[in-house]
């Protein structure tokens, strides 16, 4: 039993010994395995902070550009809303100012040439002589002053006369008459 078992020892020995020896390999490449499997965990996981970061900062900047956006398209309303008020205006002081023209057309006689009627109507002449003038009867005769001055003075196509000089038995005071 001695010598044979002894061989028999050596050789279970040597077998055991390969085993660690290949288990001990298997286990250094297993280590440089997770070693590496590792680091690049890590560097995923600092790929994925980075672009974490990334839409972090893209989400900020999405959301400033629309409220940026938000407070140009209120800008715009606010401006189209002012020129549509403005156009409003616009149009009535045109439809005003084509009233006053048909109303009160522009004289084709210089200032000077104005009756005292006519005077009436214009502001500087109106002034000088209100300080002057005894305040006339009634508003109705004023407004009749007016509107023979307007007449007498107006551009049109029908001919420039007073239409209360075609009325034979109406006459005109003196100072209306040219």
């Amino acid at each position: 039993m001695g010598s044979g078992s002894c061989c028999d020892c050596k050789e279970i020995v040597g077998r055991i010994m390969k085993q660690v020896r290949a288990e001990s390999e298997q286990w250094t490449e297993m280590q440089e395995m997770l070693e590496q499997v590792r680091l690049e965990m890590q560097e995923l996981q600092s790929s994925r902070d980075t672009w974490q970061r990334r839409a972090i900062a893209s989400d900020i900047s999405l959301s400033s550009r629309n409220s940026q956006m938000l407070e140009w398209k209120q800008r715009a309303q606010a401006s189209e809303h002012h020129a549509e008020e403005l156009q409003k205006k616009v149009t009535e002081l045109q439809g005003k100012l084509h009233t006053f023209k048909s109303h009160f057309p522009a004289p084709s006689l210089p200032n000077r040439a104005w009756s005292e009627a006519c005077k009436m109507e214009n502001p500087r002449g109106a002034k000088a002589q209100q300080h002057h003038q005894p305040p006339q009867d009634g508003g109705k005769e004023k407004e009749k002053h007016v509107l023979i001055c307007r007449v007498k003075h107006s551009p049109s196509v029908i001919p420039r006369r007073s239409p209360l000089q075609e009325i034979g038995n109406i006459s005109l005071p003196r100072q209306w008459q040219r």
